[in-house]
């Protein structure tokens, strides 16, 4: 990074921020109370103790701490991520057309549908599957 014109770049104080994330994985690293869930067979498998971060900036830094270069499961993880991009490429309401936003009080991997018949939200499977189909997905023919 010495090298580059910090005038153009996104995160003046790179130094300042990623002292703030190694802060920061250092003091979650050792959490393991968790446990590897066994509701997907080759989840429960996988090896629950490597644990790291990558950071990359919109116009290309990047900065990765701890075990980064392993194989990892987003499962979960990419839910969130797929549905704030359904409602980037479209708005709110398109997205709400095809997948509720209240809690669904159900597992994770129960099929089930809310009084409008439309996955709970977009962070139960079913709601990922809708909200995954919405990307790159012209809507207009769909919309209700």
């Amino acid at each position: 990074m010495d090298k580059l014109d910090n005038h153009r770049l996104a995160i003046k104080d790179w130094t300042q921020l990623t002292a703030i994330i190694s802060s920061t994985y250092d003091e979650v690293h050792a959490d393991n109370a968790g446990t590897v869930t066994d509701c997907i067979p080759q989840l429960s498998q996988l090896n629950p103790e490597p644990f790291g971060v990558t950071f990359v900036s919109v116009d290309g830094q990047v900065f990765e701490y701890g075990d980064v270069n392993g194989m990892i499961n987003l499962h979960a993880c990419s839910k969130p991520i797929t549905y704030g991009i359904a409602l980037e490429e479209h708005s709110e309401e398109v997205v709400h057309n095809f997948v509720g936003h209240e809690p669904s009080w159900e597992f994770e991997n129960e099929l089930c549908l809310n009084s409008d018949n439309l996955p709970h939200n977009p962070c139960t499977n079913s709601g990922m599957i809708m909200t995954t189909s919405m990307i790159k997905n012209n809507l207009t023919k769909y919309e209700r």
